[in-house]
């Protein structure tokens, strides 16, 4: 079996996580705002961070790392 290389596994996983929890977040604040806005808060700014490190492309930062590492295939 031939697996991706770890970069594309962790990167693909943090984007989903970021697309995932934006939506939620919405709806929480759309929801009842006097109720939930420290969810709101909390999984807007986890989705934000989410989708800044899986998107992040610059060469000094830390996924750059697991960029190169090689994968099964």
């Amino acid at each position: 079996m031939h697996l991706p290389r770890p970069g594309l596994l962790l990167r693909s996983t943090l984007v989903t996580f970021g697309i995932l929890f934006l939506p939620v977040a919405i709806w929480f604040a759309w929801t009842n705002w006097h109720r939930y806005w420290t969810n709101a808060m909390g999984l807007g700014i986890a989705g934000l961070a989410f989708l800044r490190v899986g998107l992040d492309r610059r060469e000094d930062s830390w996924i750059s790392l697991i960029d190169d590492l090689p994968g099964d295939g």
